[in-house]
């Protein structure tokens, strides 16, 4: 009888063979745009006119070809990517207009994506504002096949779309406790928000240079502050919103000292940062104030703000780690009060409100934004379900964490009580989860298959953007059931193993790829382990059910001499040396 483990290992072969035939069919199905030009509206709006500079450059990068920008319809082109506003048209579209002028796109942010064959192929891209045509684009780029000196468009691409929910975005905190983000430099930050753009998020929430944290670290190329400065900057170029996470970290807030120098302070981060539109302000963690003093404080932090940024507003979470419930109801009422800087409340990690209840305490009127835990994999908001211990020991609470499923469910389980969401994250260990969150704000019906390809063809390869799609989803079905008996874990490893035998070092050097690839390794080296040690303990068990006939000193000396192996006879040693 064929074991499960070969069972799945000849599953994999033919899904492999499957696959491969998928992509020859697809490959036929797409136009050659690799002597296009980009063309937008002479009047095109400066986030307009950064969304098409960010076609071509993301154009140019992988596949050396340069598009040259016209600003209005000049001549007669072979091939043209035309982008811009609907009211608008006539100044982009050139000969497409009569056909394309009945396109109606209805929502702000929302896009018309269609892809023409004929005489003139062409990809157009309508939106009813500026974000809208970066959002169109970024779709664009997403379904392109972009390889070295070939642009490919796939031809029967029609899309009319527009978010769901009207906040999508993610924090990118500059300071030591990341695992990424302190090392970064100005242009890295860029690229990632550029990124997150391109996938429908228009929100980023930056970190002040005083957090709960150490104010600086060996990593940093820049002093927080100036950091802080240019992240807004730059957020801004996209067209996006900054929002800044601001806790309560100050030793005293009681005092008139106290509260002067806790808003000098705040004072000269609003000062210098030139674009703020909102502060979201933790009720805990860290911080932990009375209501009536968290309360009168942001009072006095909204005038302060509104100073340097007078339409930016304050959103406060009831986050404190052990409320009362008069400390509770005692928040709520004072939200319920619609103080003037009051943009919302945010559902975030450690509120012992359940979000449908929350939704029911604050008033309908009052925005409810989620701020969910995407990066942490137990002792958090959103655990990973009866996880096995050897990993919840030895990959622990920041491991990379690919979660696609996971975090279709959770979203989808409380979409309808928020706004949308900005997500919590510690670096790029949740570098997926980010990116599915994004896509199920901005659309919950979307699979999560979908957007892993569109990950994957977009950040790694087009041409195995489906087996490493695959290879993401298998990760997180490791996770699920005993590890002992979770033969997943090896054809997880066949997976990753093959890919890493034929795709190129382009690939191979791409970080995204090599965080899958360590986690296949690294489950595999465990289960392993576990597998090996608990055999060498039930080896030692019976010698010491032995204890009578060979003595006690005799039979606890061989049991730990049987436990030894485990570190003097270490199995998966390559698998190690790999990780």
């Amino acid at each position: 009888m064929i074991n499960y483990a070969f069972r799945n290992v000849l599953v994999m072969v033919c899904f492999f063979t499957v696959t491969i035939n998928l992509s020859f069919a697809a490959e036929s199905s797409k136009l050659n745009f690799s002597d296009c030009i980009i063309v937008t509206s002479p009047q095109a709006g400066r986030i307009e006119r950064k969304a098409v500079q960010v076609l071509q450059e993301e154009i140019e990068k992988r596949t050396g070809i340069k598009p040259h920008i016209d600003f209005g319809w000049h001549g007669s082109y072979k091939t043209v990517i035309a982008a811009g506003l609907q009211s608008e048209l006539k100044n982009f579209t050139g000969p497409f207009y009569l056909e394309l002028k009945e396109i109606k796109v209805e929502k702000n942010e929302g896009f018309y994506l269609s892809v023409k064959k004929g005489k003139e192929n062409g990809a157009f891209i309508i939106a009813k504002d500026e974000r809208g045509v970066l959002y169109g684009i970024g779709r664009l780029l997403r379904k392109m096949y972009l390889t070295k000196n070939s642009i490919l468009v796939p031809s029967n691409l029609r899309i009319n779309t527009a978010p769901k929910y009207p906040l999508r975005g993610d924090q990118l905190g500059y300071r030591p406790k990341t695992n990424a983000y302190d090392a970064w430099s100005v242009a890295q930050f860029d690229q990632y928000i550029r990124e997150l753009a391109l996938f429908g998020a228009n929100s980023i929430e930056l970190i002040p240079p005083h957090s709960d944290d150490r104010a600086t670290g060996p990593l940093m190329k820049l002093a927080p502050m100036k950091m802080m400065e240019k992240l807004s900057e730059i957020i801004h170029s996209y067209g996006l919103d900054v929002w800044v996470w601001y806790p309560n970290v100050g030793k005293d807030y009681l005092t008139p000292a106290g509260i002067k120098k806790e808003l000098a302070e705040r004072e000269k981060v609003f000062k210098n940062v030139k674009y703020i539109d909102n502060v979201m302000i933790p009720g805990g963690d860290p911080g932990h104030l009375n209501p009536d003093v968290f309360f009168s404080l942001m009072n006095k932090v909204a005038a302060v703000l509104n100073k340097y940024h007078p339409k930016a507003k304050i959103w406060v979470s009831p986050q404190a780690m052990a409320p009362t419930r008069q400390w509770l109801k005692s928040f709520y009422t004072h939200v319920n009060q619609k103080p003037k800087w009051l943009g919302g409340v945010v559902f975030a990690p450690w509120v012992k409100t359940p979000l449908p209840e929350m939704r029911a305490l604050v008033n309908k009127d009052i925005k409810i934004r989620r701020y969910p835990d995407i990066t942490h994999s137990l002792v958090c908001q959103y655990p990973v379900r009866d996880w096995d211990l050897a990993f919840a020991l030895t990959e622990h609470r920041e491991c990379y964490n690919p979660r696609p499923e996971a975090m279709k469910i959770i979203h989808n389980a409380f979409d309808k009580y928020a706004c949308g969401s900005i997500t919590y994250s510690e670096g790029i260990n949740d570098d997926v989860n980010k990116f599915v969150w994004g896509d199920l704000d901005w659309d919950p019906q979307t699979p999560v298959i979908e957007t892993l390809r569109d990950y994957c063809r977009f950040f790694i390869s087009p041409k195995y953007a489906d087996d490493i799609a695959q290879g993401f989803m298998a990760e997180e079905k490791n996770w699920e059931g005993p590890l002992a008996i979770n033969t997943q874990v090896e054809v997880t490893l066949l997976q990753w193993r093959q890919l890493e035998n034929e795709v190129p070092a382009n690939v191979l050097n791409n970080y995204r790829f090599q965080m899958g690839l360590l986690r296949a390794y690294y489950d595999a080296y465990i289960r392993h382990r576990l597998i090996y040690e608990i055999d060498l303990e039930m080896q030692a068990k019976d010698v010491l059910r032995n204890a009578k006939q060979i003595g006690s000193l005799t039979a606890i000396d061989q049991a730990e001499k049987i436990l030894k192996k485990a570190v003097e006879e270490p199995v998966a040693v390559d698998y190690k040396k790999k990780c």
